[in-house]
């Protein structure tokens, strides 16, 4: 564990921002200058090692004069759930914050979520998209939250930008964290997400980019076989806990969602019957872009018959 300046830790800090990292010794070295110019200071920063063999420790001993750091360095587990654990344990402030080493924030952030907490347990924003071509013209969005949050994150998905979500800690602390199980891994925070939306309905969301989000070929969220076993299992854990109305919805969004990564894996004729059943949806975004797909799919059908 590597301390900065001790002084800087007489008092509890409001914010306590979590970054887990693998090998990402540059880009780690990015997030960290975003968080040295920030505008409000009384945060602490818990970088969570996940067992890097590059040069993370150099990079982070690099900043232990300038930020009120701790680093947190253990064998490497194979995802972020872990490594964010760890921070969790160890944190001290008020709120938890998180940040992936590849993501980085606006130099405002802290300062306008500090100024929206009254109302909010959970906190998220925009995030805008830069890839190493630069920034993109789309962002990654989240959206307002429905009451009750649940059923809204079960019949909406998941818009809530890890990089960008704050959380009561004394709330965070009545979960089991992020679940360990590597069967979760890149659908872990949806999970936890669910699981804070059973304890609070005080979702906030910012509708402004207030921070990066970057894409590269590094980044563990992408549509396999996997990723549908994922999606599945989560949607099993929790659909019993919705109305009949909702439960049906969570289903019809489900098979959108199989049929987004069946196309993406170039499974175009098994996409087809998961677009179709989510046609049924209330839902006009997910019903047109079922519609959509599903067109594109038997046009794909048509031109690859040998």
């Amino acid at each position: 564990m590597l301390h900065g300046d001790l002084s800087l830790f007489e008092h509890r800090p409001f914010f306590s921002i979590i970054i887990p990292t693998y090998n990402r010794a540059e880009k780690l070295r990015r997030a960290l200058k975003s968080l040295e110019t920030q505008s409000f200071r009384d945060f602490e920063v818990l970088v969570c090692d996940d067992g890097s063999t590059d040069d993370t420790g150099l990079v982070v001993e690099s900043f232990a004069d300038k930020l009120p750091l701790r680093y947190l360095h253990e064998e490497n587990w194979g995802g972020p759930a872990r490594p964010r654990n760890n921070g969790l344990k160890a944190a001290d402030g008020e709120w938890i914050c998180f940040l992936d080493a590849d993501d980085w924030w606006y130099q405002g952030k802290l300062a306008e979520v500090a100024s929206r907490i009254e109302d909010a347990d959970v906190i998220c924003h925009d995030c805008d998209v830069y890839s190493e071509a630069g920034k993109r013209p789309v962002k990654k969005r989240g959206r307002h939250f429905d009451s009750p949050a649940f059923a809204e994150l079960m019949t909406n998905g998941n818009a809530i930008i890890t990089s960008s979500v704050c959380v009561r800690k004394n709330v965070l602390e009545k979960t089991d964290r992020f679940l360990e199980d590597k069967s979760l891994i890149a659908i872990e925070d949806y999970e936890l997400w669910l699981r804070l939306s059973r304890l609070t309905d005080r979702f906030l969301y910012i509708p402004q980019s207030l921070g990066a989000y970057w894409v590269d070929g590094e980044n563990i969220s992408e549509y396999t076989e996997k990723y549908v076993a994922r999606e599945i299992a989560v949607n099993r854990k929790y659909i019993d806990y919705l109305c009949p109305a909702d439960r049906l919805e969570s289903e019809l969004l489900l098979s959108y969602k199989i049929g987004i990564a069946k196309k993406c894996l170039g499974l175009f004729d098994e996409s087809k019957g998961y677009f179709l059943k989510a046609m049924r949806s209330r839902r006009l975004k997910i019903k047109t872009y079922a519609l959509i797909y599903y067109i594109l799919a038997c046009c794909h059908s048509r031109c690859t018959i040998p």
